[in-house]
């Protein structure tokens, strides 16, 4: 875990939640699954569960995500569950339906007739990513958080991909830079929270990532294994009954699976806790 860029994170917001996997304590959180790549990863986090994806080129899951089951049992509207990513093969990683729920993914402008994103799609089309399958950060970020403020959704998520285009192209200072970016945008994010406090109480913030990263030459990449660096990976959870832990140590080793389990038990829809003396400390 590299502190260093997320200087507004560790100072001011992972007192306020709690961060697992912080090897600093002695704890350690993993990919579901041994392939430590991105679409398998998106798989296991909105399915729950090891989806047995091994490329980036996996169809969309045939089970139900998290999303789908919890928008069936609470009745939720497209328009309360929002997805903006910046890499386009997101899409088949949220539902058993493509198409389902509001969206935003890949390098296309976000499809609505509301003019507050016309200025937002205007750029999008003027300036595109280097990567075709990529829109620029600043931009899925720029749509999420107006419809965050517009819409309030039930769920919003939001993916960024630069880091690890820079990642795999070796520039680390470019990698560096774009992980500094993030740390702004929390910061964005905190404030803008800040002004919606009727909100702000009932919302529940998880930050995660699909992967992590190779060591020495082999930063660039992220290869299959349960034993690789690739495989450690940490989370950050804020809100409601969350208690302010910041890093914990905890002896059990949670997963992506984890995400939809919090997300299920906050929202009183059954399932499996997979951790319970985890979920003890957290809750």
């Amino acid at each position: 875990m590299n502190r260093l860029p997320f200087q507004y994170f560790w100072r001011h917001l992972a007192q306020r939640g709690v961060v697992l996997g912080d090897e600093r304590k002695g704890s350690s959180m993993t990919v579901t699954g041994d392939c430590n790549k991105s679409l398998p990863s998106y798989h296991n986090i909105y399915l729950g569960k090891d989806s047995f994806c091994k490329t980036n080129t996996c169809p969309p899951p045939k089970d139900k995500t998290f999303l789908d089951i919890w928008q069936q049992e609470q009745n939720l509207q497209d328009s309360e569950i929002a997805i903006f990513s910046s890499w386009n093969m997101i899409k088949r990683s949220i539902s058993h339906i493509p198409g389902s729920f509001t969206s935003s993914i890949g390098p296309e402008i976000f499809a609505t007739k509301n003019p507050i994103f016309v200025k937002i799609n205007e750029n999008i089309i003027r300036h595109p990513s280097k990567w075709p399958q990529v829109r620029p950060d600043q931009y899925t970020w720029e749509l999420a958080l107006t419809y965050l403020k517009n819409y309030q959704p039930r769920f919003l998520a939001i993916h960024l991909g630069e880091s690890d285009e820079w990642a795999h192209e070796n520039n680390y200072p470019l990698y560096i830079k774009a992980l500094k970016s993030y740390d702004e945008k929390l910061k964005e994010l905190d404030d803008i929270l800040k002004t919606m406090p009727n909100y702000a109480k009932n919302t529940i913030i998880i930050m995660t990532t699909d992967h992590s990263r190779g060591n020495g030459s082999e930063w660039t990449s992220h290869h299959a294994g349960n034993t690789r660096p690739e495989h450690f990976i940490w989370t950050y959870v804020m809100g409601g009954p969350i208690k302010p832990l910041s890093s914990i140590y905890h002896q059990e080793v949670p997963s992506h699976n984890i995400t939809k389990q919090i997300i299920f038990y906050l929202h009183g829809i059954p399932t499996e806790i997979s951790y319970p003396k985890l979920f003890s400390q957290i809750f």
